[in-house]
């Protein structure tokens, strides 16, 4: 009886040891920059592209994604002669846990700034 208690024991914590082995080790892959997660990169295109039409586009990627675009850009900055736009966005992340027969729901609100620098032939976007 104690063989089969300590084997269900044993069972019982190893699903506690790989329960979450690799869904936290995926945010290492986002770089750290002042203690923040950041990703940018600068985009090559094509030298018929003008900074004022890259600055046009990117005020209407922030039209397209959000759903509101007064609470985002407005708040924030926009300067056609710099080609600079940065807004900012808010989504909630849920994570269910099941333990058992009962599951517990970890939420966090998550805040973030983009932010789009547009020159000749070029733009950066930084998130």
């Amino acid at each position: 009886m104690k063989k089969l208690l300590f084997a269900a024991l044993i069972i019982f914590l190893s699903q506690f040891t790989f329960a979450q082995g690799k869904k936290y080790s995926q945010l290492d892959t986002i770089p750290k920059v002042n203690g923040n997660y950041e990703f940018q990169e600068i985009v090559q295109l094509d030298n018929s592209f003008k900074k004022d039409v890259l600055y046009a586009n990117a005020k209407l990627y922030f039209v397209d994604v959000y759903k509101s675009v007064k609470d985002v850009i407005p708040y924030q900055y926009h300067d056609r002669a710099l080609g600079k736009v940065i807004g900012r966005g808010f989504f909630e992340q849920v994570y269910e846990q099941n333990f058992l027969w009962s599951s517990v729901d970890h939420r966090w609100d998550i805040h973030y700034t983009v932010e789009i620098t547009c020159k000749d032939a070029k733009y950066r976007y930084r998130i």
